[in-house]
């Protein structure tokens, strides 16, 4: 699994588990980030 990926993820969890709502906003911002870069890349590899 993509480490990004996996620090994302551990970053979620923590945030959902001790509702730290400015946390969570972040980890979803840096999966937004993280899917758009991921898309970025295949299309260029298709090319």
């Amino acid at each position: 699994m993509d480490k990004t990926l996996m620090a994302i993820q551990t970053k979620f969890t923590i945030a959902t588990f001790i509702g730290d709502e400015k946390m969570f906003r972040e980890a979803v911002d840096a999966y937004k980030k993280w899917i758009l870069i991921q898309k970025l890349r295949s299309s260029k590899s298709i090319h």
